[in-house]
């Protein structure tokens, strides 16, 4: 696939990127800021700061609400724009969308980003969306299970989870609000991408002509490292929650500290082969463990990339967890390789990478995920994904899964009968 990107660096700081796609109908304009859920530990203007759950969420609300424009995402809406935000552990996203005034919607995006109104009664009112927002979370089964599991894979890390408790959103402060806005909100710690159909040269105009009206603050602000060791903090939970069926999950803490972002790129592409190869449809366990109706259903896999550590997870809905647990063990220890098994599966996941390009979402995400998690400013090609069976051996035979929390979440009525 040709590679359309190119990059500018504004005067500010801020790097924009635009991908050019000519065959699209439509412009998507999303402007990062690399601050989220996870981000609470920090140095800003010299002082040490250790935030509560809950508050990058809180920025998100209160920018798209109660910033200069207004509403952005009503007002942008209004031009048949399809805007939003979102906040995930180390970033927040804005973005619109559109095929006719995008140009427009995304000056009021931005007027919004840099300039929103702080003041005790638009916090009031942000607070009291956010509570809804938590009450419904609590309903879901999974949020409680996640949340302990964030609790016993780490030992220094105080995060739960990105949306907070009512408590501790009840005591966010303005002050306390202001100084995270200014220590992320930085042209220095953001990116902007536009990709689709566009004139990139009307595009730089409108967006330098809109920053050469903004006064906007420096900062200097630096990220605490908590020095988390790989060690969990618990092995093993439990939590109690109606389910039809318990679900078992194990989640695996994998140290990459000293992996070049190159390399925390093969070992996500070579870790997610080898969960899928192990545990995928195909699977020779999966179809053990279907037979003998230890699970119900498939057996999910997935991987996550943190600054220090990466988390791989198995889970499946089953009727024994002891037996789940140790086929499980055994089959992610043994690490076997299968030469055919694994360029099957490198065929099918460049087939995945191909028909990416027909979305631009599915071109934008994983480029933002590059450079957020990985600190790699680079789309990803083909040849990202053709790694060589040797390779893909080395880089597997190498990890350590011997740090690990097992979860279970089970109905309230085996609370007696279970282990």
């Amino acid at each position: 696939m040709p590679n359309n990107l190119t990059s500018y660096i504004l005067d500010n700081g801020l790097t924009v990127y635009f991908y050019n796609d000519n065959t699209k109908h439509t412009v998507h304009a999303e402007l990062i800021t690399k601050y989220g859920g996870k981000n609470k530990d920090f140095i800003f203007e010299g002082k040490e700061y250790h935030t509560s759950d809950g508050i990058a969420h809180l920025i998100e609300h209160f920018i798209c609400e109660h910033g200069q424009a207004g509403n952005f995402i009503s007002l942008t809406g209004e031009n048949l724009i399809y805007s939003n935000a979102l906040t995930y552990l180390n970033k927040t996203c804005y973005f619109v969308d559109g095929i006719e005034n995008v140009k427009e919607a995304l000056k009021i995006m931005l007027t919004n980003i840099y300039n929103p109104i702080f003041t005790d009664e638009n916090l009031t009112k942000v607070k009291h969306a956010i509570y809804e927002e938590i009450r419904r979370c609590n309903d879901r089964k999974f949020f409680e299970f996640n949340i302990e599991f964030e609790k016993c894979l780490y030992q220094k890390n105080h995060f739960k989870s990105t949306i907070g408790t009512i408590k501790e959103i009840e005591n966010v402060d303005l002050e306390t609000l202001q100084t995270c806005y200014k220590a992320f909100y930085q042209p220095t710690n953001q990116f902007l991408i536009v990709a689709g159909n566009f004139d990139k040269e009307q595009y730089l105009k409108v967006i330098k002509e809109f920053f050469a009206t903004q006064k906007i603050e420096k900062h200097e602000t630096k990220m605490l490292d908590l020095n988390e060791p790989v060690t969990v903090k618990k092995n093993y939970f439990k939590v109690y929650k109606e389910t039809e069926d318990t679900y078992t999950a194990i989640r695996y803490k994998i140290d990459v500290r000293n992996l070049s972002p190159k390399e925390k790129l093969d070992l996500e592409n070579s870790l997610i082969d080898y969960l899928t190869i192990c545990f995928g449809y195909g699977s020779p366990l999966r179809k053990k463990l279907e037979d003998n109706k230890t699970i119900i259903g498939p057996i999910n896999c997935y991987v996550n990339f943190e600054t220090n550590f990466a988390i791989c997870g198995v889970a499946a809905y089953t009727t024994d967890t002891d037996v789940f647990v140790k086929e499980i063990q055994k089959e992610i220890n043994a690490k076997k390789f299968d030469e055919e098994l694994f360029n099957l599966e490198v065929k099918e996941t460049l087939t995945r990478f191909i028909i990416r390009f027909d979305y631009l979402s599915q071109i934008v995400s994983p480029f933002v995920d590059n450079i957020v998690t990985f600190n790699y400013p680079y789309l990803d090609e083909a040849k990202d994904f053709d790694i060589s069976f040797e390779k893909y051996k080395n880089i597997i035979n190498d990890l350590d899964f011997s740090n690990y929390t097992i979860g279970e979440l089970i109905d309230p009525k085996y609370k007696e009968t279970s282990k």
